[in-house]
């Protein structure tokens, strides 16, 4: 089933987090930027550290959706896969969000995930 975490909203470079107990696979972030800079967004699960998404230079002033994929690791000789992508899992567990911005304003968070694994 298709979820939507409650937005977040960030002030400045802040840290925030966003749901509660997810469970599920990620399909989507919406960040709404309302910064007079760019700024850099990286998001990771709060217990496991899982990487979800990290970008450097998110449009000021504009919003951005993100589809966050991890490449597989699944070749036969253990090197990464270049060419297949799968959805990223979080299991019970906030989503850490931390923006780094050098100007004043809000961005705003939400994630769209599937609770069906």
């Amino acid at each position: 089933m298709i979820q939507v975490t409650p937005s977040v909203t960030i002030t400045g470079a802040d840290t925030d987090y966003l749901g509660t107990r997810i469970r599920g696979r990620i399909l989507a972030i919406k960040c709404v930027a309302n910064t007079n800079a760019n700024l850099t967004l990286v998001m990771t699960g709060e217990t496991t550290g899982i990487p979800i998404i990290t970008v450097a230079g998110v449009t000021k002033d504009a919003t951005t959706w993100f589809y966050p994929r991890a490449l597989a690791n699944h070749n036969d000789d253990g090197a990464a896969a270049t060419d297949v992508c799968e959805q990223i899992p979080v299991y019970n567990e906030r989503i850490k969000a931390v923006v780094s911005v050098a100007a004043t304003g809000t961005t705003t968070l939400t994630v769209i995930y599937d609770s069906e694994i």
